[in-house]
């Protein structure tokens, strides 16, 4: 959007917009029903050191 016009600019807006309203409307793992038990054995220890 190399135009020189503003043309970027509302696009721009709409990728904003759609990004709020992916963080604000996104579901924690108890409201969408995912069990992370499975993690539970990364997050007791220090799993990420070689």
């Amino acid at each position: 959007m190399r135009l020189g016009e503003g043309s970027g600019c509302p696009l721009a807006f709409q990728v904003v917009d759609a990004a709020c309203a992916v963080q604000n409307q996104m579901a924690t793992f108890d409201e969408a029903g995912i069990d992370d038990q499975y993690l539970d054995e990364i997050r007791r220890g220090d799993a990420f050191t070689v």
